[in-house]
């Protein structure tokens, strides 16, 4: 294909976990190419490959911040990531940013919060255990999990947290049109003005063990400001209720419908970390394709010359899926060897709560395993019901026995 080819790029809704087929056709067939998204102005080139989404990711010449001025391609109405937000800033903001975030996701923090999910997660087991089969495993186990853990960490309180999961739902809706636009974006307003609320009327002490308390602290000490904080935090709640929630029921499907995959984790649990970042890897996990990137030089990746002020968009599921660094790549084998999965990103915007999505992925399929061994879907597989008009791919319900 040529350089000044463009082809339409129309965000569709595959079956449970099947692969786009768009995607999975530039992959094999046009590994760089433009494209034209539905909203935003402009075209954009499309990175597929592994290599060349790591070297996109790693360059800094190609911007985020930059990008997400103005009327920019995208596959959704509204914006998703705010302007401001860590996941639209460049360095030094985007340094700066990142160094008071990171030590609030590290093992030591995780270490902390660990028995904390842990018995969230028992006692929820228990409610499921007393109440008996069937169950629906997202609404009575993974959605309060996620959502209770995150405001653990994040110092949410108790309360508050059924308000944030809908506006964590709302704001991650795949808007087509201006009411959707406007709900997204209203969604997002509230959720970082509850925020501002919170910080501001003294419930939250500055320094404390929440995300939150160590953001105060930083802020007193001149480091972030109000709005940073506001920002950060309602990025990191969305993500981690949201996009775990998703990603751990995404998980369960494709165990409880490869029988032979749940059959080899209860007899080699210590798989278990190998078999988390193979499902990362394997597993698409949103509709479309996310920011773009704007060339701040001319940059050739592939081949291809990128020219100063055109955009660039990647994607970290073909990336996954790339023969050349995944043999036999649409298998899943808990023994693969290869590359890191680049579920979590790469480079200065490799995702801050990896540590908490491993750590709760590792109690909660841990947990399952243990205490539910015979645990199995209570109807076919395509009587699963999955969420419409969403960014990140999940089953509505996952209804079980055991």
């Amino acid at each position: 294909m040529s350089e000044a080819a463009c082809r339409r790029y129309v965000v569709t809704e595959p079956p449970a976990l099947d692969f786009d087929p768009f995607l999975l056709a530039s992959l094999r067939e046009w590994p760089i190419f433009r494209i034209q998204l539905p909203f935003g102005e402009g075209v954009a080139w499309l990175v597929t490959r592994y290599d060349d989404v790591v070297r996109v990711v790693s360059d800094p010449r190609f911007s985020r911040a930059r990008a997400g001025v103005g009327s920019f391609p995208r596959t959704t109405k509204h914006n998703i990531s705010r302007p401001g937000t860590l996941t639209m800033l460049d360095p030094p903001e985007h340094t700066r940013l990142r160094a008071v975030v990171n030590p609030l996701f590290s093992r030591q923090a995780m270490d902390r919060l660990r028995p904390v999910a842990q018995d969230l997660l028992d006692r929820l087991l228990e409610d499921l255990l007393t109440a008996g089969p069937p169950a629906d495993l997202v609404r009575q186990v993974i959605s309060p999990f996620t959502l209770h853990v995150s405001g653990e960490l994040i110092g949410v309180p108790t309360a508050d947290r059924e308000r944030i999961r809908e506006w964590s739902r709302r704001a991650l809706m795949r808007s087509t049109d201006d009411a959707g636009a406007h709900n997204g974006r209203q969604a997002s307003q509230a959720m970082s003005d509850y925020f501002r609320t919170l910080v501001s009327g003294e419930r939250v002490h500055p320094g404390d063990s929440t995300v939150l308390g160590a953001l105060l602290a930083a802020v007193n000490r001149g480091g972030i400001d109000e709005d940073e904080l506001a920002e950060t935090v309602t990025g990191l709640q969305i993500n981690a209720w949201n996009i775990l929630r998703n990603n751990f029921s995404n998980f369960l499907y494709v165990l409880l419908t490869h029988e032979e995959l749940w059959a080899h984790l209860r007899s080699a649990p210590q798989l278990l970390p190998q078999a988390v970042e193979e499902l990362l890897r394997w597993t698409p996990s949103r509709y479309g394709i996310g920011r773009p990137r704007l060339a701040t030089d001319d940059v050739e990746i592939g081949g291809v010359t990128i020219r100063k002020d055109e955009y660039v968009c990647h994607s970290y599921m073909t990336a996954n899926r790339d023969e050349d660094a995944y043999p036999d790549a649409g298998r899943i084998d808990f023994t693969r060897q290869g590359p890191p999965q680049l579920a979590f990103g790469h480079g200065p915007h490799y995702c801050p709560g990896a540590p908490l999505s491993r750590m709760e992925a590792d109690i909660l399929l841990g947990t399952l395993l243990r205490r539910l061994p015979r645990l199995r879907l209570a109807h076919p597989a395509h009587q699963v019901r999955w969420q419409p008009g969403t960014i990140f791919r999940g089953p509505e319900e996952l209804t079980v026995t055991w």
